[in-house]
């Protein structure tokens, strides 16, 4: 789909390639197919987030004058923040593992997935296992940052 929108030969390709900017094979195209993949995690860590909060407290303040802008700053987002931090978390995570829609919209991104596969094709499993390593880590610290988040450990 990204390549039908995006791609040279679409409306919107060539309206872009004449301002300038290609998506299809380069940066940009690595990051909106990374975006694509993996925006849904936080659009559904938000809706969940802002559905858990409590309206009383909006509500007080709606009662006492606040703007919307200051409920939604003041309240609303502090509310939700944990959450928010961890949806962001882990749609990095799925960007920065995709290989699939990356690998077909920038062709040869240098992206962890296809920095692996070349690894373990070119080198073998020994090689490629210093990338896995280092990308579990990189996950595991993620996941744990956006666990004490969400658990409230830190404010």
């Amino acid at each position: 789909m990204l390549i039908y929108v995006l791609g040279a030969r679409s409306p919107v390709g060539a309206w872009l390639a004449a301002h300038g900017l290609t998506v299809p094979d380069s940066l940009l195209g690595v990051g909106v197919a990374e975006f694509f993949v993996s925006g849904s995690f936080v659009a559904i860590a938000a809706t969940a987030a802002f559905g858990a909060l409590d309206r009383l407290h909006e509500e007080a303040a709606r009662t006492l004058g606040a703007s919307e802008w200051r409920i939604f700053t003041r309240i609303a987002l502090p509310g939700a923040a944990g959450s928010l931090a961890a949806g962001i978390a882990f749609a990095w995570l799925r960007a920065i593992g995709e290989y699939g829609a990356t690998s077909i919209v920038a062709f040869h991104p240098t992206s962890l997935p296809v920095a692996l596969y070349v690894t373990l094709s070119a080198s073998g499993v020994r090689e490629a296992l210093a990338l896995c390593y280092g990308f579990v880590v990189l996950a595991g610290a993620i996941l744990a940052g956006a666990w004490i988040l969400r658990r409230g450990v830190v404010t």
